[in-house]
C-alpha cells in the first residue's frame, strides 16, 4: 500500500466497532424484554384479561428502551480518534466534549490486542506507549476497526524516528 494512500486513511475519523453497538443494543433488548415480563408478572397482570393494564408497563419499558439506544448511539458517535502520522487524537463526550492530543514523536510501542470476536468482526485495542522525560503514557486505542492498518500507520511512525 502507497504511503500516500495511507496518509488519506488517517484523514478520516475512527470509530468503535459498530459490531459492538449493535451487540450492546441486542443485550439491552433481551434484559429490558425480561424486565417487561418480570414487571407484569410481578404486578399480577399475566392473566389479566384486561390487557389496557400492561400498557403502562410497556411504554415504560419501550421509553428506557429508547433512551438506552440513544445513549448508546450518542456515546459512539461522539468517542471517535483521529491517528496520523504524527498524532493520536482522541475526542468525546456527549454533553461536555474533551480531546486528548498525543504526539507520536517520542512514540516508544505499539500492541494490537484481539480477542476471539475482534478477529471474527475485525475490530480491536491498540495501546501506544509514548514516552516522556519524567514519565510514560500508555494510550487505549479501544474496539476500533480495521485495527491492523490503524496499528501500520503508527509503526511506521516508530520506524521513521529510528
Amino acid at each position: 500500500m502507497s504511503d500516500k494512500a495511507l496518509t488519506e486513511e488517517t484523514v478520516k475519523k475512527t470509530r468503535e466497532a459498530f459490531v459492538l453497538i449493535a451487540f450492546r443494543l441486542f443485550w439491552a433488548q433481551f434484559f429490558l424484554g425480561a424486565l417487561y415480563f418480570l414487571s407484569i408478572e410481578w404486578l399480577g397482570l399475566v392473566d389479566s384479561e384486561v390487557v389496557i393494564g400492561r400498557l403502562p408497563v410497556f411504554a415504560a419499558v419501550q421509553s428506557l428502551q429508547i433512551l438506552l439506544s440513544l445513549y448508546f448511539f450518542m456515546r459512539w458517535f461522539n468517542h471517535y480518534y483521529y491517528i496520523s502520522d504524527s498524532e493520536v487524537v482522541c475526542h468525546r463526550g456527549i454533553f461536555s466534549q474533551s480531546s486528548d492530543f498525543y504526539s507520536l514523536e517520542r512514540l516508544e510501542s505499539a500492541n494490537l490486542k484481539q480477542s476471539f470476536l475482534g478477529m471474527v468482526f475485525n475490530y480491536g485495542t491498540i495501546k501506544i506507549t509514548i514516552h516522556h522525560s519524567d514519565h510514560r503514557d500508555a494510550v487505549l486505542i479501544k474496539n476500533i476497526p480495521r485495527p491492523k492498518k490503524q496499528t501500520r500507520i503508527i509503526e511506521r511512525n516508530l520506524r521513521e524516528k529510528k
